[in-house]
Parts: C-alpha cells; structure tokens; sequence
C-alpha cells in the first residue's frame, strides 16, 4: 500500500504542473463542488471516480507496474517518486524486475503519468472536494480504495 500511495504522490505532483494544475482547470462554476465536502457528496464522488474509466485504466497499468517492479513492500519507496532514482533502482536491479529492459520500465511509469492525469482531469470534482474534506473523510474516501 506504501508503493501506491508513493507512486499517487508523484503522479499528483506531476499533475499540478502547468496546465494541468487542477486549481487552474477547474470550471468557475465548480465552487459548488467546494461548498459539498459532506461524506455523503465525497461518497458519490468516490464512487463515480472508482468506477470511472480513467481509474480502471490507471489502477490496471499501476497494478501492472507493481507485479512488474516486483518491489519489496518494506523497501524504500521513494524510488517512484523520481524518475531518475526509479532509473537507477531499476538499473542496479533489472534481473529481480519482470521489466524486459529500464526502458520498458520508464515508458510503463511515464503511461501511468499521463492515466493519472486523465484520471485527475475526468474526475475533478472529486479530487477538490476530497482536498477540502476534513481528514477522516479524507482517508475514508480516499483515491486508493
């Protein structure tokens, strides 16, 4: 679970660079969602969001890159945090992965940026109410079920 919750980080960062900040690309008609962070609005939120096809399709490559990194849950997870140190991990560790080479490893994480993006794109109501929802409720309906 650390591992997904890493590689959600990065890609969340990742995301609220440029254009695809989700405070600038909301609608201003949006505010709405803000004044809704009740558990029961975040509830249908996370549902629509986890039956969402951009989720399938992010939670399928992710769970693909973890069977593939075959990584040690207690290990230092800070390596998909950046691309240059989950290069070297992989470098250094190529034959204990199922990654045919570095490059088939770093293609894999640069698709699961851009599924993450749609994911944060499709779904932006969720991710604003949930940012503005207080913390149990935050990690009640939090992105990684």
């Amino acid at each position: 679970m650390k591992i997904y919750i890493a590689i959600i980080i990065i890609c969340l960062t990742s995301c609220k660079t440029g254009k695809n900040n989700l405070n600038n690309t909301l609608p201003s008609n949006s505010t709405t969602a803000l004044s809704l962070s009740s558990g029961t609005e975040l509830e249908r939120l996370y549902d629509e969001m986890t039956g969402s096809v951009s989720y399938l399709k992010f939670r399928k490559s992710t769970d693909d890159f973890l069977d593939k990194l075959n990584f040690d849950e207690d290990g230092d997870t800070s390596i998909v945090e950046d691309k240059q140190k989950l290069k070297e991990w992989i470098t250094a560790n190529l034959s204990k992965t199922k990654f045919t080479s570095v490059e088939d490893a770093i293609a894999h994480w640069d698709r699961n940026l851009i599924l993450m993006r749609d994911l944060v794109k499709e779904n932006e109501a969720y991710y604003k109410v949930w940012k503005s929802a207080p913390e149990n409720e935050r990690n009640k309906y939090s992105y990684i079920p």
